[in-house]
């Protein structure tokens, strides 16, 4: 049902945008905590170029291989599904990074295509 409505959420995210509905979740999602230390999500394979991203709190993110979010990456507002590129990196696996900017809260990610 997660899964379902996670797709269900990213397609009306996209639609409202005017983005293409051909993106499509292509692995497991993870998750992580955040506080005023950076929580990072499990590891994703290669291969996704884009990922949707959902913050319960408003904070920051950092995408890429070994990433630790600080208050200088991309800021989030909370309860927004938002689309974020997947840098080209290494080739290695890469994971999702958040922060708080005022209160914790959870990350929630799913690679899509």
């Amino acid at each position: 049902m997660k899964r379902f409505l996670a797709a269900v959420l990213m397609l009306c995210a996209m639609a409202a945008f005017g983005q293409s509905a051909q993106v499509l979740p292509i692995g497991a999602s993870a998750n992580a905590a955040y506080t005023g230390t950076a929580g990072t999500t499990s590891t994703f394979a290669r291969g996704a170029t884009r990922v949707a991203v959902f913050c319960t709190t408003t904070c920051f993110v950092k995408v890429g291989e070994s990433p630790t979010a600080t208050t200088s990456d991309v800021p989030l507002p909370a309860n927004v599904l938002t689309i974020l590129a997947v840098p080209p990196g290494t080739g290695a696996s890469w994971a999702v990074s958040a922060v708080q900017q005022a209160a914790g809260g959870s990350v929630f990610a799913q690679p899509t295509n």
